[in-house]
């Protein structure tokens, strides 16, 4: 039996990472996905990568496209340009991108979900807050059971620790889904919504290998096989932007997707999330609506994490 009523706000299909945390999504028995809503730029062709992959799993789910804009003026959007490459056909691709409209469908139904539960869905955010911030002053907000939140660096690339945490030097990196949108990730922070902050800190210790992408692979799913195709022009990509030959990646969006189910996994803090104009998540203060992680198990994430998706 399901323990989570889950919507999803994703960027899927630039890093793999949002692909897998889908899978992990899907396949793991405490979870009842209502939703997936994406977000930032080619929202259309997320939203049918994500169509596609509940399709293979013969799983319902509610998927519609949300902001492709953001709320912060004059951020260009990033794309890879291998979006939907290996599980939609070239046709396909070409198609969501020609139908693409500007109608925030996704948004509507993160509304009326929320709204007609409340207080029973957790919403886990893997790409840019857009589609979140457009309901921080509605009655969304304060029914929202809680925010699970890949994103921001707190130290990053310095080491985080328990020492460190609300100590205001050395100044992190900003992490790329508060970068693409500082003023909407600026107002989620703000409102009174509970959050647990999964940053890139804890998630890069998290890696997926050439032995679990083996493991995938072996699966022979019709599922597995399309995230293993994704997997694999994904680590091409990263290897023509990096000029050498990259093999692992990081598990970013599904640690966020673990720590709702086990926050034994992590250790955390309680803290208030300041977000500057360039998309930098500082440490204002020890008191705040914020779990900010500092610490991962990373075998114990792994172990679960591996177990569920090839099961």
């Amino acid at each position: 039996m399901y323990k989570h009523r889950v919507i999803l706000s994703t960027d899927i299909g630039s890093d793999v990472d949002d692909a897998l945390a889908l899978w992990y999504c899907i396949k793991h028995p405490q979870i009842k996905l209502e939703a997936v809503v994406t977000v930032y730029g080619k929202v259309n062709l997320r939203a049918k990568i994500a169509q596609r992959m509940l399709d293979l799993a013969g799983y319902d789910a509610k998927v519609a496209p949300g902001f492709s804009y953001t709320r912060t003026k004059g951020k260009e959007i990033w794309h890879t340009g291998v979006e939907g490459y290996g599980i939609l056909s070239k046709e396909e691709i070409e198609k969501s991108e020609k139908d693409a409209t500007d109608i925030a469908v996704g948004v509507g139904i993160l509304y009326k979900e929320i709204l007609e539960n409340p207080k029973e869905i957790d919403l886990i955010s893997i790409g840019p807050l857009t589609n979140i911030a457009a309901h921080v002053h509605t009655k969304v907000i304060e029914n929202i059971k809680h925010l699970y939140l890949m994103g921001g660096a707190i130290k990053y690339p310095h080491e985080l620790n328990e020492n460190n945490l609300y100590e205001h030097h050395p100044l992190p990196e900003p992490e790329h889904n508060i970068r693409c949108d500082p003023d909407a990730a600026r107002d989620v922070f703000d409102s009174s919504l509970p959050i647990t902050l999964v940053p890139l800190d804890i998630t890069r210790k998290v890696l997926l290998d050439e032995a679990d992408i083996n493991l995938m692979r072996a699966r022979n799913t019709e599922l597995s096989n399309a995230v293993v195709s994704m997997l694999d022009y994904w680590l091409d990509y990263r290897s023509q932007q990096e000029r050498k030959k990259i093999t692992s990646t990081a598990l970013n969006d599904p640690l966020a997707v673990g720590v709702m189910l086990n926050p034994d996994i992590v250790k955390m803090k309680k803290a208030k999330i300041k977000v500057d104009t360039e998309g930098r998540t500082l440490v204002e203060s020890k008191e705040g609506n914020v779990n900010v992680c500092y610490d991962v198990n990373v075998q114990a994430f792994k172990e679960d994490f591996l177990s569920k998706v090839l099961r």
